[in-house]
């Protein structure tokens, strides 16, 4: 029982309760101003005091010293550390507002306005909302509040981490929002301060060992400053799974880094894997990890990718999902470093944002900003290097319909997107056209090579795998979260593999099946091998279950290497091969009724097949006697048209979700490199049987079906 005065100051109201600690309204009597009081709390403790409980007393020192230790306009200020008639107590700095739990749940019309009425004498209360998973789903904040929002954070994030003080806890609950729009970090309860800012036993660990796994049983559902708590009053609509559970590594479960979750050593990262959690669920109005049980979200946690933010959200700027992407990576390595790092990036999306000059998915598709063309190097750079390489060079045809008059020439741009010295080769976009996947290596036909991601328009590219295997072939999961990609071991057994897309482990799908791409949300497309070599595709659910052969090659040599499945599901298009090599594609029924016709260049070596998103054309790169070129055809039965042309060679192509572009890998024979953006190295193997190539990824764009085009680079492929 808490008395109307303690100490020099009054209490008037009680604002909220849980597991960990009671906030009352207090008046301080001798300075004249409204503080919050938090007390220990004994509620559901077996202890009858709260001396006799030493670690959530030291839990509750350990808040009021890292929170003292700083002083900073975006962290709840700590006034005084007291105790009264054996009751330890913190006076802190009131706050009217709503915590950022609160205020997204606001926006998605779960709760009413948050802030209690005046003279209210019980805490506000959270009803419960539309489940998601165990967890009300709510709405995301405006671009430029959640950026004024996410840089207060992240500056508090730093000082903190300046301090030695890593927060540990950081989640929306754990954020307020101050009536003025401000953002203040509250409860500093499991926070880690070094031994040199805190004299005695580390508390990084409950036992007050140095070098522990950092567990200890931690109840929460605690109160905060000016208003509830995530779990106020201790009532149902706790969420439990969501809260820090007993017996448990230190932190609330769904805001956990992976190794957070693994009972690990801790750094200042640990925040800033929490606060890409955070910054997910800002955007989204959805928690990035979610489940009905602790292990559930374990898992989604060390092992799975949250959904794209952009395809929640279509007015992301393609910046801040990267950010979010970076911020979420599982590899602390891989992460941002520091939290200043995460405030310089937001800074400059906040301006570039302001000025106009970021574009969002919604108003730009696939292609997201324009286009800005790499400096060229110097010739004499390229007469010193140009030895023949195999660079992948990725043409993103961003191919923009203009409003062009009847019969006139539509434009042509090109752009490169990565500069390597070596190969890589087999790009794929994701379902929302935002992401670039690809294999790049010394050589990817005949080397191990990795899977490498790419945020477009200007992402850093990222190394998905680490191992020795060579790749081909990645496609992406329907909701963007995975790419599966074909491995081809030692033993030339030919395997799929599937990895997230924010980083993690990767893992076997399905033995003995390569090509591999998703129609529907649990059905797949793949080859197989049947016997020996002959290899044919079938589809199956994820788990193999309900298998089906669509197209078995007549030649017990024939491999139908990989497909592309049309838009509405009934057509497929095969990349096939024979002990001769290379065939032309061939165009057959889903259902598997007939072997079908070929299409595309006759007579050609075609090794990629795509269709437009509305299904009227089929895209090939293809081999009609020359050189590796684009072709598209008119489905069903169009005449091929030879879309690209000249010295450079394009194998591979992807088309963007909206139709307005196209990506492929962009390759030159030797010599004529003096004008172009690449980095030439030494001489390679061949990327397919017969070729010398070298490459990059570049995006051009293109309004299909308007006609011949001009070409407005010479550094480009030719289009006819």
């Amino acid at each position: 029982m808490i008395p109307k005065e303690v100490a020099h100051y009054r209490i008037l109201e009680k604002l909220g309760a849980g597991g960990m600690g009671e906030v009352y309204k207090a008046d301080d009597t001798t300075l004249g101003r409204a503080v919050a009081l938090k007390f220990l709390s004994n509620v559901g403790a077996i202890h009858e005091s709260p001396l006799q409980d030493p670690q959530g007393l030291e839990r509750f020192r350990r808040e009021a010293r890292a929170a003292a230790a700083l002083n900073h306009p975006n962290i709840c200020t700590i006034y005084e550390i007291g105790e009264h008639e054996g009751q330890p107590f913190i006076a802190m700095e009131l706050l009217e507002g709503e915590t950022l739990k609160q205020r997204i749940a606001v926006g998605a019309g779960l709760v009413p306005a948050l802030r209690r009425p005046e003279g209210s004498g019980g805490p506000a209360s959270i009803p419960s909302g539309p489940a998601q998973g165990g967890r009300p789903r709510g709405a995301p904040l405006q671009i430029d509040a959640l950026l004024e929002l996410a840089i207060e954070i992240a500056d508090a994030l730093d000082a903190a981490h300046q301090k030695g003080i890593v927060h540990r806890d950081i989640k929306p609950a754990n954020i307020f929002v101050t009536s003025r729009g401000h953002a203040k970090i509250l409860d500093f309860g499991l926070a880690k301060i070094t031994p040199t800012l805190t004299p005695g036993p580390s508390p990084a660990s409950g036992r007050g060992a140095q070098g522990s796994n950092n567990i200890f049983p931690s109840p929460e559902a605690r109160g905060w400053p000016g208003g509830p708590g995530e779990g106020e009053a201790a009532t149902a609509t706790i969420e439990p799974e969501y809260l820090t559970s007993p017996g448990t590594a230190m932190g609330t479960v769904a805001y956990m880094s992976p190794e957070q979750a693994r009972g690990e050593q801790l750094d200042a990262r640990t925040d800033l894997f929490s606060f890409g959690a955070v910054l997910y669920e800002m955007a989204t109005g959805r928690p990035a990890f979610s489940g009905t049980t602790t292990g559930v979200i374990f898992t989604a946690i060390l092992k799975e990718s949250p959904p794209s933010a952009s395809q929640l959200n279509p007015d992301l700027p393609p910046k801040l999902e990267e950010i979010i992407h970076k911020a979420l990576e599982k590899d602390r390595d891989l992460r941002y470093q520091s939290a200043a790092e995460v405030r310089t990036d937001l800074k400059r999306l906040k301006r570039d944002t302001t000025s106009g000059r970021v574009a969002t998915a919604s108003s730009s598709g696939a292609a997201v900003a324009e286009p800005q063309w790499p400096a060229r190097p110097r010739a004499a750079k390229y007469a010193a290097l140009a030895i023949g390489i195999v660079t992948l060079a990725a043409i993103g045809a961003w191919l923009w319909l203009r409003s062009n008059k009847p019969g006139s020439p539509a434009s042509a741009e090109w752009v490169q997107l990565t500069d390597y010295t070596d190969s890589a080769t087999s790009p794929a976009l994701s379902p929302d056209g935002r992401m670039l996947a690809y294999i790049h290596g010394p050589d990817t036909f005949v080397t191990p090579g990795q899977v490498f991601l790419k945020l477009l328009p200007s992402g850093e590219p990222k190394q998905l795998t680490h191992d020795n295997m060579m790749k081909m072939s990645p496609a992406f999961s329907p909701d963007g979260s995975r790419v599966a990609y074909t491995t081809v071991d030692p033993k030339f057994g030919w395997n799929t593999w599937v990895v997230p897309v924010l980083g993690g482990e990767a893992q076997e799908l399905l033995p003995n099946a390569s090509g591999m791409s998703w129609n529907g949300n649990n059905h797949v497309l793949f080859s197989e091998f049947k016997i020996g070599i002959h290899m044919a595709l079938v589809t199956a659910r994820e788990s193999r279950e309900g298998e089906r052969d669509v197209y078995v090659p007549p030649h017990e040599r024939g491999m139908a290497h990989r497909s592309a499945l049309s838009p509405d599901g009934k057509w497929v298009l095969v990349v096939e091969m024979s002990n001769g090599g290379w065939l032309p594609c061939r165009l057959l029924p889903f259902d598997g009724s007939s072997s079908g016709k070929q299409v595309g260049p006759l007579k050609a070596a075609c090794t990629a097949a795509a269709w437009s998103p509305d299904g009227r054309w089929m895209y090939f790169s293809a081999d009609a006697g020359k050189a590796f070129h684009i072709w598209r055809q008119e489905f069903p039965d169009g005449s091929p048209e030879l879309l690209t042309s000249g010295t450079n060679e394009e194998e591979g192509v992807a088309v963007a979700p909206d139709g307005h572009s196209l990506v492929t890998s962009v390759a030159s024979q030797l010599g004529g490199f003096g004008l172009r953006p690449l980095v030439l190295s030494g001489r390679q193997k061949a990327l397919l049987p017969g070729q010398k190539r070298s490459g990059r990824i570049v995006r051009v764009r293109r309004a299909l079906g308007h006609g011949p085009s001009n070409r407005r680079d010479p550094t480009g492929p030719a289009w006819v």
